[in-house]
C-alpha cells in the first residue's frame, strides 16, 4: 500500500495540474506586480534510515492514583469492506471551458455542502455511502462503480447555480464516479493496526472520518477540517451582527493502547462552544472603517471573499494606497471595470474608498499579479472562522458546562446517538466517556536567595515570593520612562518611587529614574515617530537606559518599540496604562510583576527550581544537559506560495535553550525562512544547533553529555518529517560544532546523547473529575501514560498547570527518539515539571515547558518586528534585501538585520 507521504505527493500534483490547467475567471485590474520566485535554499535531503519508534520508556508507576473522565468514547469496529472511488464533477460554460471542480476547488467549504447536495441527489439510499465534499466518495456496495450523470445548469438549485457559474451564464455538469486505482478496496479493522512506521491504515482513519460526519452533511451543519469539526446552526452575537455564533465538537479518531495495551479505537470529542464564524454578507455591510486604511486591511488581510458578479473566490492581502477612482491600468479603470462587471452605474460607489487587493500568482506570466476590486463588487464568503484580531473570543467554557455541552452537541451531530450510517460501515460509539487513573507527579520546589518555596496547587498553583532577593538580581544604572500623552504624567510620576522601593526588597539596584512627556517633547510628532526619535538619540549612548515606555493598548505601540529596541540595542519594556497602571498607585502585585521582567531582561535571574534527585543528571547546577526547543510562526493572514513565486511574508522560526553559565537560564532567538511551511529549513536547523552548541560550551566551559529536544506543534503526520529531516539537520549542526571544538582544543568529546520529544497543545483531549456528580478540574501535576495514549510509541498526557478561566488543557508528549536519554515516563515528566516552573516572569506553574514557551515567544516577537520592519522600510522608499539571482528576499540578510543573535542580547532573555 502507497505511503501517506506518497499519497499526498499524487493528490497535491494532481490538485496543482487542474489548478494550472482551469481557466482563471478574469478579475478587475492589475496594478502592480512583484518579480518570480526563488529556487529553494535547502540542502538536499538525505538518506535516512526508516523509521523506528525508541524502545518503549518504563510506565509511571501507580501510588494513590486518581480517576480522571475524560472525552474519549469507545469505539467499536466490525470488519467491513469499503469500496472507494474518484469523483469527477466537470463544468462545461459557454465559452467552451471544462475542468473538473471537485478536484481543483473541492476545498471550499460552501461548495463541499454543494457538492454533497448533488451527489445525495444521485445516489439517494440505495446503499450506505460517504462523501467528501471533494473528489473521494466511500460506499459498502461493490457493484456501484463505473457511473456517469449531466446535468444542466438551470436544474440545478440558485444556491448552486451561482456559486459554479458566472452571473448570467449557463452551462452545464457531467458527475462520474469511478474505482480508485491505487485503493479500491479498505478494510475497516486495518483501523487497528494503525503505527507509526508504516502508516498503512491512515486511509481507513481518513475514511471513518468522513463516515462519521454524513449525519451532520445531512442535516445541513457545518463541516470544517475534512469532517475533524462539526458545527449545529447558530445566530449573530448580540455584540458582532455581522458574525453567526455556532456550538460544535472537534471529532477526531485515535488509536489507543487500551485497557491491556492490546489496542483500540477511540473518538476524541472537544467541545468548541460559541465559536463565531463571519455570516455571508456584503462586505461595505460589515460595519469597518474604509477610510481608517491601516486597521481595516489588517482585519481583513487572509479573508476569503467572492465577488457579486460570478463564482470567483478573492483571497485579501490588503487596500490599495489610492482611492479606487484613481486607479488605472493599461488600457481601463478599475471604477469603470467594476461597475460594468457588477451592472450597475458608477455613482454607485463610493469612490473615496481604497479597492481590496488580492495577490495572485499568473503562471502564464510567470510572476505575481496585484488585482484590486471596489468594495462594493464583493460579498464574504460563508463559512470562516473569526480570528483573535476580528474581536474577542467567547469566554472559555468551565469543566462543568463543556462536558454537558460536548455530549449534548455530540448527540446532536449523531455522533452519541443511534446513526444508521455508521453502522452500516461497521462503527458503534459508546456513548459514555472512558475513565483512567491517573499518576500524581511531585511538585517541584522554588528556590530564592536562601530560601526555598512549594507552589501551592490548592490555589492556582501559585507560590508568593518570600521576604528576600531574587537568586540573582541586576544592576539597573539607570531607567527613562517614556510616555505618549500628558495625561499619563500622574501615573508615571506615581511609578517611580514604589518601583525603586520594591526592586530594593529584592535585591534589584535601580541608580536614576527619569522621565519624558514625548507629547511635550515633540509635539509636531506622532506618538510613533516621537518613540523613534527619541529612541534613536539613545542609540549612541556608551551607557544606555532601560526604557518603559507607557501607553495604551489600543495605540498599537508595541511592536514599533520592539523594533527600536533591536536597531538601537536599547532594552525595553511597554506598559499598559489601563492595566499595569490602572491604579493610581501600583500595588505590590503590579510591581512585582514588572520587575520579574526587568530583572530577566537586565541579566538578572529571578527563581531557581530545585532539581528532583531522579533527574538531577538533567536538570539542575550540576546537570550536563542542553535543552533546546523550536517553534514556527507563520505571520497573520499569509498565503500558501507556488514554487517559482515570490514570497513577502515569512514564516518565524523561534528557538530557546540554556545556554549561558546558567543552567536554568532559558535565552532564545528567532530566523525567517520562505512562508506557510511548518518543517524548518535544514540548512537553517544545523547553523542555528551549531550557534546553540558553540554558546552552550564557552558559557558552560564543557561538553553536554545529554541533548533534549523539545519540538512543539507538529501533529502526528508530520512526525516522520521531523525525525527523517528536521533532527538529521541538527545532529549534523551539533555533530560539526563539536568537531571544531575538539580540533581547537586538541580534543576528543564523544557527540552527545540525544532524546527528541513532540510536545503539543493544540489536541482534543479534555480531563475532567468527577466528585458525587460534579464535574471539575483536574488538579496540577498529574500524567497519563497508559489506556488512553496512543497504541504505538511513547505517548504521555501530562497537567503541569492551575487554569485561570475555563477548562484545563494538559500538553501531549511523544518521544520519537531516546539514546538512553531517559530510562522511564517518571524522569521525562519530572524533567518538564521542572521546566513548567521555570518560567522566569511568573510566580505559578505555566502549562508548557520552559523552553517551549520561550520558543513560541521567540517566534512571535520575531513575526512582530518583521510586520513592522516592512512597513518601516516601505515608509522610507527603501526596498527589502533581495536574492537577485533568486529573485527572493534574502531571509537570512533580514534576519542578522533583526535577530538578537547579532546584536548586545544574544545572551538576555528578550522575548
Amino acid at each position: 500500500m502507497p505511503s501517506k507521504n506518497n499519497k499526498k505527493k499524487a493528490a497535491a500534483e494532481r490538485s496543482a495540474k487542474l489548478a494550472a490547467e482551469a481557466p482563471v475567471e478574469a478579475p478587475t485590474a492589475e496594478v502592480a506586480e512583484l518579480a518570480v520566485e526563488p529556487k529553494a535554499r535547502e540542502p538536499k535531503p538525505k538518506e535516512v534510515a526508516p523509521y523506528k519508534p525508541p524502545t518503549p520508556l518504563e510506565r509511571l508507576t501507580v501510588v494513590n492514583p486518581l480517576s480522571i473522565v475524560t472525552n474519549s468514547f469507545l469505539m467499536g469496529i466490525k470488519n467491513i469492506k469499503v469500496f472507494r472511488h474518484d469523483v469527477k464533477i466537470v463544468k462545461y460554460e459557454e465559452k467552451k471551458n471544462e475542468f473538473d471542480l471537485a478536484a481543483s476547488q473541492g476545498s471550499c467549504r460552501q461548495r463541499q455542502a454543494i457538492f454533497y447536495d448533488l451527489i445525495a441527489e444521485i445516489l439517494g439510499t440505495r446503499f450506505k455511502w460517504a462523501y467528501d465534499g471533494a473528489a473521494t466518495l466511500y460506499t459498502i456496495d461493490e457493484k456501484f462503480n463505473n457511473e456517469s450523470v449531466h446535468m444542466e445548469s438551470k436544474d440545478l438549485t440558485k444556491e448552486a447555480k451561482e456559486a459554479i457559474f458566472p452571473k448570467g451564464s449557463e452551462g452545464s455538469l457531467t458527475i462520474s464516479f469511478s474505482s480508485n486505482t491505487e485503493t479500491r478496496v479498505l478494510e475497516t479493522r486495518d483501523l487497528l493496526e494503525e503505527n507509526l512506521s508504516n502508516q498503512t491504515s491512515c486511509p481507513v482513519r481518513q475514511m471513518l472520518q468522513i463516515v462519521l460526519s454524513q449525519q451532520a452533511r445531512i442535516g445541513k451543519m457545518l463541516i470544517v477540517d475534512g469532517g475533524n469539526e462539526i458545527f449545529v446552526k447558530g445566530s449573530a452575537p448580540r455584540d458582532k451582527k455581522w458574525a453567526i455564533e455556532m456550538d460544535g465538537v472537534g471529532a477526531g479518531i485515535k488509536i489507543v493502547g487500551g485497557v491491556k495495551n492490546d489496542g483500540a479505537a477511540h473518538l476524541v470529542l472537544e467541545c468548541n462552544q460559541k465559536t463565531q464564524f463571519f455570516a455571508p454578507i456584503p462586505l461595505k455591510d460589515l460595519g469597518l472603517d474604509f477610510n481608517n486604511r491601516f486597521s481595516t486591511a489588517k482585519f481583513l488581510k487572509g479573508m476569503k471573499l467572492n465577488t457579486t458578479y460570478s463564482s470567483q473566490i478573492v483571497t485579501v492581502s490588503g487596500l490599495s494606497d489610492m482611492p479606487m477612482s484613481a486607479i488605472t491600468y493599461p488600457g481601463g479603470k478599475v471604477l469603470t471595470d467594476g461597475a460594468k462587471l457588477a451592472g450597475l452605474k458608477e455613482s454607485a460607489f463610493n469612490q473615496q474608498w481604497p479597492a481590496v487587493q488580492s495577490k495572485n500568482y499568473n503562471k502564464k506570466l510567470k510572476k505575481q499579479i496585484t488585482y484590486s476590486f471596489p468594495i462594493e463588487n464583493l460579498k464574504v464568503a460563508p463559512n470562516q472562522k473569526l480570528a483573535p484580531k476580528h474581536g474577542n473570543p467567547p469566554k472559555c467554557a468551565y469543566p462543568d458546562k463543556r462536558f454537558v455541552e460536548t455530549q449534548r452537541v455530540g448527540e446532536s451531530t449523531g455522533l452519541l446517538s443511534a446513526n444508521s450510517i455508521i453502522q452500516g460501515f461497521g462503527v458503534t460509539v459508546q456513548t459514555t466517556p472512558v475513565t483512567v487513573q491517573a499518576v500524581t507527579v511531585p511538585i517541584p520546589v522554588i528556590q530564592y536567595k536562601g530560601v526555598t518555596v512549594t507552589p501551592d496547587i490548592t490555589k492556582q498553583a501559585k507560590w508568593n515570593i518570600p521576604a528576600v532577593n531574587f537568586i540573582e538580581p541586576a544592576k539597573i544604572p539607570k531607567i527613562l520612562i517614556l510616555y505618549g500623552s500628558s495625561e499619563f504624567a500622574g501615573k508615571v510620576d506615581a511609578l517611580q518611587g514604589p518601583l525603586k522601593k520594591t526592586a530594593s526588597g529584592l535585591g534589584v539596584t535601580i541608580g536614576i529614574i527619569s522621565s519624558v512627556d514625548l507629547e511635550q517633547d515633540y509635539p509636531d510628532l506622532s506618538v510613533a515617530e516621537a518613540i523613534e526619535k527619541k529612541m534613536e538619540s539613545l542609540k549612541a549612548l556608551k551607557e544606555k537606559p532601560l526604557v518603559i515606555h507607557v501607553d495604551r493598548n489600543t495605540q498599537q505601540t508595541h511592536a514599533l518599540l520592539k523594533l527600536k529596541e533591536r536597531q538601537c540595542q536599547v532594552v525595553t519594556q511597554q506598559l499598559d496604562v489601563d492595566k499595569a497602571l490602572k491604579q493610581n498607585v501600583p500595588g505590590w502585585s503590579t510591581l512585582q510583576n514588572i520587575l520579574l521582567k526587568l530583572n530577566v531582561k537586565s541579566g538578572g535571574l529571578n527563581h531557581k527550581v530545585v532539581p528532583d534527585p531522579m533527574i538531577s543528571r538533567l536538570w539542575g547546577d550540576s546537570s550536563k544537559t542542553l535543552i533546546i526547543s523550536y517553534d514556527v510562526c507563520h505571520s497573520s493572514g499569509a498565503k500558501s506560495y507556488r514554487k517559482g513565486e515570490t514570497s513577502e511574508e515569512p514564516s518565524t522560526v523561534g528557538f530557546a535553550f540554556n545556554g549561558t553559565s546558567r543552567p536554568q537560564e532559558i535565552i532564545g532567538d528567532f530566523h525567517y525562512q520562505l512562508p506557510r511551511k511548518e518543517e524548518v529549513n535544514q540548512g537553517l536547523l544545523k547553523q542555528r544547533a551549531g550557534f546553540i552548541m558553540t554558546s552552550y560550551v564557552a558559557s558552560r566551559k564543557g561538553i553536554p553529555e545529554n541533548i533534549v529536544i523539545l519540538r512543539d506543534g507538529v501533529s502526528e503526520g508530520q512526525h516522520m518529517m521531523v525525525v527523517s529531516n528536521e533532527f538529521p539537520a541538527i545532529k549534523e549542526g551539533i555533530q560539526e560544532a563539536l568537531e571544531a571544538i575538539n580540533k581547537v582544543n586538541k580534543a576528543n568529546h564523544a557527540i552527545p546523547k540525544f532524546a527528541l520529544s513532540i510536545v503539543t497543545k493544540r489536541h482534543a483531549h479534555r480531563l475532567y473529575q468527577k466528585k458525587d456528580e460534579v464535574i471539575s478540574n483536574v488538579p496540577p501535576m498529574i500524567a497519563i501514560d497508559t489506556e488512553i495514549v496512543k497504541k504505538s510509541g511513547n505517548e504521555l498526557i501530562f497537567v503541569s498547570h492551575c487554569p485561570l478561566n475555563g477548562t484545563v488543557q494538559p500538553i501531549i508528549v511523544n518521544t520519537l527518539i531516546n539514546e538512553n536519554v531517559f530510562k522511564s515516563n517518571a524522569e521525562l515528566v519530572r524533567l518538564l515539571a521542572a521546566l513548567s516552573c521555570a518560567h522566569q516572569k511568573s510566580t505559578s506553574i505555566v502549562s508548557l515547558p520552559e523552553t517551549i514557551y520561550a520558543a513560541d515567544e521567540y517566534a512571535k516577537r520575531g513575526s512582530d518586528v518583521f510586520e513592522t520592519y516592512k512597513a518601516w522600510m516601505s515608509q522610507r522608499g527603501i526596498a527589502l534585501p533581495m536574492i537577485e539571482e533568486e529573485s527572493q528576499y534574502d531571509w537570512d540578510k533580514i534576519t542578522q538585520e533583526l535577530c538578537y543573535h547579532t546584536s548586545v542580547f544574544k545572551k538576555i532573555r528578550m522575548a
